[in-house]
C-alpha cells in the first residue's frame, strides 16, 4: 500500500507486536538488483516498509536527466512488488551520509526494528535510528552490473533509443 510519511506512526501502531524492516533506494528504472534488494530486505521482518527517494533528491544525487520515473511511478512499481507491505516517498532534498530532519522523522515515527541498505555511508548516521538495528548489505556483483546508470549508458550507446 502506498502511504505518506504522516502514516507512519499509525503503521508502527498497528504491528506492535510485528517486526518492521525499513528499506530504501531510488528505484528508478526497475532492474534484477532491484528485485534481488527487495527479496533481502523481505526476509528480515514481518512487516516490510520501502521508502523511495524523492524526485528532488535523486536529482541531486543522480543528476541531470534523473529520475526516469516520478516518484509516484516508483512507489506504485515497487509496490506491486510481493511481500512488501508499505511504500513512501520521502518528502525532501536530504543526502545520505548527513543528519537530516526526514530521516530522523523516518526513524522516531516508523521505529523500524531493522533497517536494510546497501549503502556503507548509513554507518556514519547510527544516532538518528535509535534502537533501529543496521544491516548493511554490499552489493553483489551481479547487482552493481544492473545500475539505472549501466543501462542507460548502455541504450546511449548503443543507440537504442
Amino acid at each position: 500500500m502506498v502511504i505518506t510519511i504522516e502514516d507512519l506512526p499509525a503503521v508502527r501502531s498497528l504491528y506492535r507486536n510485528k517486526k518492521i524492516v525499513l528499506g530504501s533506494g531510488t528505484f528508478d528504472l526497475f532492474h534484477p538488483a532491484h528485485v534481488l534488494y527487495l527479496n533481502r530486505v523481505t526476509a528480515y521482518g514481518d512487516i516490510v516498509v520501502i521508502m523511495i527517494n524523492s524526485d528532488t533528491r535523486t536529482r541531486s544525487t543522480k543528476g541531470k536527466g534523473r529520475p526516469i520515473y516520478t516518484e509516484q511511478l516508483r512507489a506504485l512499481i515497487v509496490n506491486a512488488i510481493n511481500g512488501i507491505d508499505y511504500v513512501f516517498v520521502e518528502p525532501g532534498t536530504n543526502k545520505v551520509g548527513s543528519v537530516d530532519t526526514v530521516h530522523e522523522q523516518v526513524f522516531s515515527t516508523l521505529k523500524p526494528d531493522i533497517y536494510v541498505t546497501s549503502n556503507e555511508q548509513w554507518l556514519a548516521c547510527k544516532q538518528i535510528m535509535g534502537s533501529t538495528k543496521l544491516i548493511v548489505i554490499p552489493r553483489s556483483d551481479e547487482e552493481k552490473y544492473h545500475s539505472t546508470t549501466k543501462t542507460i549508458k548502455y541504450i546511449v550507446e548503443h543507440k537504442i533509443v
